[in-house]
C-alpha cells in the first residue's frame, strides 16, 4: 500500500488488505505461489555473565531471550520488512524462519512456522519454496543477474546444467529483471 506521496505506509498506517487478493494476484504472477507464517517464536540461549555479574548473582550463566513471542506472515508477491535496532533479533528470526539454528549449549525455540498455512517449515522444504541469502553470502559484485543466479544455481541445483539455465531465466523473468539480466 502507498501513500500519496508513492512511500510505503508503515504497518500501523496502513489499510488493511485481502490476504486472498494478495494470493490471487500471486498466482498470476507465480507458479506456485507461498506465503510463510510464524505464530509465537521464541528462542531463548545461555550467554556467559562476565566477572561482575557472576558475583553479584553467584551464576556463571543466565538466560537471554533472542526472539520473544514474534508473530506474523509474509504475503506472496509482496515485499515483507523485518526492521529494528541493532541487536534487535532481526537475523536470528530470519535464520529460525529457515530452519537455520542449531540449538546448542541449552537453547530453546518454540513456536509455529508454515507455508500457506500447513506446510511445516523445515530445512528441505524452506529450500524447495523458498531461498534465504544471509548476510555474510558471497555475491561478486562484478556478476551479472544471470552470472550471479547461475553460480548460485551450480552450486547448489543437483538437476542438469540445461534444467538449471531454464530455472535461471525463469527466475529472472519472474522477478522482472531480464531488461538487466546481462548488464
Amino acid at each position: 500500500m502507498h501513500g500519496k506521496d508513492g512511500r510505503t505506509r508503515s504497518m500501523a498506517t496502513k489499510v488493511a488488505t485481502d490476504i486472498h487478493a494478495q494470493i490471487a494476484k500471486a498466482k498470476e504472477l507465480c507458479a506456485q505461489p507461498m506465503k510463510l507464517s510464524w505464530k509465537n517464536i521464541k528462542f531463548e540461549v545461555e550467554v556467559l555473565q562476565n566477572e561482575q555479574e557472576v558475583a553479584a548473582t553467584g551464576q556463571k550463566f543466565r538466560r537471554q531471550m533472542i526472539v520473544k513471542d514474534c508473530s506474523g506472515y509474509a504475503s506472496p508477491g509482496v515485499a515483507t520488512y523485518i526492521m529494528g535496532s541493532s541487536g534487535a533479533g532481526k537475523t536470528s528470526l530470519l535464520n529460525i524462519l529457515s530452519d537455520r539454528v542449531v540449538l546448542i549449549n541449552k537453547a530453546t525455540l518454540s513456536g509455529t512456522i508454515v507455508f500457506n498455512d500447513d506446510i511445516p517449515v523445515n530445512q528441505d522444504n524452506f529450500a524447495r519454496y523458498a531461498a534465504y541469502v544471509m548476510q555474510d553470502d558471497v555475491l561478486f559484485a562484478h556478476f551479472t543477474v544471470t552470472e550471479a543466479l547461475t553460480f548460485s544455481a551450480r552450486l547448489k541445483l543437483t538437476k542438469p546444467i540445461a534444467e538449471q539455465d531454464r530455472d535461471v531465466a525463469r527466475i529472472i523473468a519472474e522477478l522482472g529483471l531480464t531488461h538487466v539480466s546481462t548488464s
